[in-house]
């Protein structure tokens, strides 16, 4: 089995499993627009219940993955192999990875207003010095990003929150391993998740 890529840790904001209800599931799109190239988009699904959670995506390297945080430890998944590496997660690494350019541009921003964003009160936080834009959740259960963006010389980067439902029943088997998956000790993991850029 291929090794989980490792991360940087970028993150100026720490963001916590307090951020999120006690049952929340999302989506989060970020989408990167270079003023020359091609437009890349990452499309992020994660669900949170309790102390256990799980985050799909696609990989450029690996494909389809997962990761799961459940009673039995945190795992990278890849279907195509039905395999899982063990590893040293927890959510708030997810959060912090998703999220990591919102935070970025929050360590620098003033409050200009407010919005509500897929049903999300926000307050709207702009960086004097870039002109990057979050819209920060203030809704109780959702008080993570919920959109960001960036506009700079080499063009424009965007984030978006959507589908968000909180405190609905998620089935426990949603953050279980497929039955048959081969379980592969890590040897320490990164302390973060791939998909940050």
């Amino acid at each position: 089995m291929q090794k989980a890529p490792q991360l940087k840790n970028a993150t100026k904001r720490a963001l916590s499993r307090a951020n999120l209800a006690k049952t929340a599931q999302f989506t989060v799109t970020t989408v990167m627009a270079p003023k020359s190239g091609s437009k890349d988009t990452q499309v992020f699904q994660v669900a949170v219940s309790g102390a256990k959670a799980r985050m799909d995506y696609k990989d450029k390297a690996l494909g389809e993955v997962r990761y799961v945080v459940n009673e039995k430890g945190a795992f990278f998944f890849i279907p195509a192999n039905k395999a899982a590496q063990k590893m040293n997660l927890k959510i708030e690494d997810g959060l912090n990875t998703v999220f990591s350019q919102a935070s970025e541009v929050l360590a620098g921003a003033q409050k200009t207003g407010k919005a509500t964003v897929a049903g999300i009160a926000c307050d709207i936080y702009t960086n004097p010095r870039t002109g990057s834009v979050v819209y920060l959740g203030t809704t109780p259960g959702f008080t993570l990003p919920v959109k960001l963006e960036i506009k700079n010389v080499g063009g424009v980067q965007t984030m978006q929150a959507s589908q968000i439902k909180l405190n609905g029943s998620i089935p426990a088997a949603h953050f279980a391993l497929p039955a048959g998956t081969q379980v592969i000790e890590g040897q320490g993991g990164p302390t973060g998740l791939p998909g940050s850029r």
